[in-house]
């Protein structure tokens, strides 16, 4: 039979280390990680120093000269009574203008027969006139009225509370001539009564002047 195991004897002293062993292999590297939050957007920078401008490049050809535009002028015609034998207008008669002082339009012609003036041009038309009054007598009009009228059916008239005196008026008329049938317009006593004329050496004036194509 086997004896009894006696007691364990006490641990003796630790050997001496001996040499290490050569590494291992590396093993494989392991699957990446999941990538982190992205950090806080740091401060921006100064802004740099502007550039140095660069030249100016060169002119370039001039473009073609247009076309010349078309120019105007204004032109007309104005007329007077002068005649001292003349002394009054009857009633819904033309002011019969004697003088022609100046005659700057080929569009525009005086009848002193008549009185009337011809248009054969159409275009916008500026009238003035004036008439120096002196009296009115044998109708129903009390107060002196002259009338701007023409074949086109214009009316426009001007009075005066004043029996004795320079009256005047003007106009402004867009014309629309024909070819061979002129506009004709005329100054006349517009009420049915005689209208004398002031004894002055100009007895009426009128004007008409438009633009016309240079």
């Amino acid at each position: 039979d086997t004896g009894a195991t006696g007691v364990t004897g006490d641990t003796g002293a630790t050997g001496v280390t001996g040499d290490t062993g050569a590494t291992g292999v590396t093993g494989d590297t392991g699957a990446t990680g999941v990538t982190g939050d992205t950090g806080a957007t740091g401060v921006t920078g100064d802004t740099g120093a502007t550039g140095v401008t660069g030249d100016t490049g060169a002119t370039g050809a001039d473009g073609a000269t247009g076309a010349t535009g078309v120019g105007s002028e204004l032109a007309g015609v104005q007329v007077q009574l002068q005649d001292p034998a003349v002394i009054s207008v009857a009633a819904g008669t033309n002011v019969l203008f004697d003088t022609t002082v100046s005659n700057q339009s080929t569009a525009i012609s005086y009848d002193p027969l008549t009185g009337a003036l011809a248009i054969t041009e159409s275009g916008i038309y500026y009238i003035a006139w004036w008439v120096a009054a002196d009296g009115i007598q044998g109708g129903t009009a009390i107060v002196p009225t002259f009338a701007i009228t023409s074949s086109a059916g214009d009316n426009i008239q001007a009075s005066s509370p004043i029996i004795s005196g320079q009256l005047s008026g003007n106009a402004l008329l867009a014309i629309t001539a024909a070819p061979g049938s002129p506009v004709t317009l005329q100054l006349i006593n517009a009420t049915d009564s005689l209208i004398g004329y002031g004894m002055t050496p100009v007895k009426a004036d009128l004007t008409i002047i438009s633009q016309t194509p240079i």
